[in-house]
């Protein structure tokens, strides 16, 4: 009789314990999860952020395009951040089209190009990008320096 108490006795405690690994289990669980979910949004951030600097990029290469086809003019398009491109130069048009892009491309997207002329003669011109990233209040801004 001894036998059959010792064992009631086991399979209570045994029941209780599985219930509280289960409890144990359902909280590992979940701050796994929380964390998988952290992850994410993290690489999602991180992923607007790359699109805008690809974007900043791309945008450089192209005003670079257009100053390169209008070689002869190149000091024309030399513009300070804030100012707004005026006239019916081709350089004028294109920094007009250049300066729509950046305020349609990126939040609160802005830019400037500067000419700085070497003892060589050589003209490098200095192609600053900048705009407004998800959390910061500083600008982020992408520059750029080419010989046209």
């Amino acid at each position: 009789m001894m036998v059959h108490i010792n064992q009631m006795s086991k399979s209570k405690l045994q029941s209780g314990l599985t219930l509280v690994e289960i409890l144990v289990t359902v909280v590992v669980l979940s701050v796994g999860l929380l964390g998988i979910a952290a992850l994410h949004l993290t690489s999602l951030k991180n992923s607007v952020d790359s699109n805008s600097r690809s974007k900043a990029i791309w945008l450089v290469h192209n005003i670079e395009d257009r100053m390169r086809a209008n070689r002869t003019n190149a000091g024309d398009y030399v513009i300070a951040v804030g100012a707004i491109p005026t006239g019916a130069t081709v350089a004028a048009l294109d920094l007009i089209a250049w300066k729509t892009d950046l305020t349609a491309t990126l939040p609160s997207g802005d830019g400037s190009i500067q000419a700085t002329v070497l003892a060589t003669g050589a003209t490098i011109y200095t192609i600053t990008i900048q705009w407004a990233e998800r959390d910061n209040a500083t600008p982020t801004s992408f520059v750029s320096q080419t010989e046209i």
